[in-house]
């Protein structure tokens, strides 16, 4: 019984002993650390850069810049460079045409915001720093002729001598236009009262002649009745 015992305490023993040295499972650890860090490259896509300028005006027809007919964005990633070809319509002006570079500017930086983060959005006292990076050159120039009315070739991180204030400038002008918009519609009614008066003297001038002329055509019968009546006596 002793020996019996003794031989279960060794089999406890051992079989403790056997899951002691039972190996650890061999975990690798995976640390994620996500980089959210910019490419060292900038290459911007110049297609969306363009489309999302032109997004950026909205509907012109509610803007200033209803004199603009045609804007095309490219440029080169290798040389940094941003060129925007602007056509304006017959009669557009160079201040016109400095207006809308400085927006063009401004929405073209917010454009490219869209596509890096380090880039910083525009406001009235800056055109954001997309130019610190790539050199921009804007031709603007008159569709009819060729003619040109502004052109601005700025290196990288050259300073951009335009004023940001777009928005003073387009409110100015919308409180113009509101203006200008009265103006036109007081001359327009007092065009249509000027035009009623003169087709009403017209009309007057036109009966006026009408009976002068029923009024010469009666005297002369009058006066073939009187002559006819003159020769029967005679006869």
């Amino acid at each position: 019984m002793k020996r019996s015992l003794v031989i279960l305490m060794a089999a406890v023993l051992a079989a403790g002993t056997c899951v002691g040295c039972v190996p650890k499972e061999n975990k690798t650890k995976v640390s994620i650390d996500p980089d959210f860090s910019e490419p060292d490259v900038i290459e911007l896509d110049f297609t969306e850069l363009n489309n999302m300028t032109i997004a950026g005006f909205g509907n012109v027809t509610d803007t200033p810049y209803t004199f603009i007919s045609a804007v095309s964005i490219d440029g080169n990633n290798d040389n940094k460079q941003i060129t925007a070809d602007v056509k304006a319509v017959d009669g557009a002006t160079k201040e016109d045409a400095e207006h809308f570079a400085a927006a063009l500017l401004r929405h073209m930086n917010d454009a490219a915001c869209d596509q890096y983060t380090t880039f910083e959005m525009s406001d009235q006292d800056s055109f954001g720093n997309l130019y610190d990076t790539y050199s921009v050159n804007v031709n603007i120039t008159n569709e009819a002729d060729g003619s040109e009315l502004f052109t601005l070739d700025i290196p990288a991180g050259e300073e951009i001598e335009l004023d940001p204030d777009i928005e003073k400038y387009e409110e100015d002008w919308k409180e113009y236009g509101n203006l200008y918009l009265k103006g036109q519609q007081d001359e327009e009614a007092q065009y249509e009262s000027e035009l009623a008066a003169e087709e009403a003297a017209e009309a007057e001038a036109e009966e006026g002649q009408a009976a002068e002329t029923a009024e010469e055509e009666e005297v002369t019968e009058d006066e073939a009745e009187t002559e006819a009546d003159t020769e029967t006596k005679a006869e």
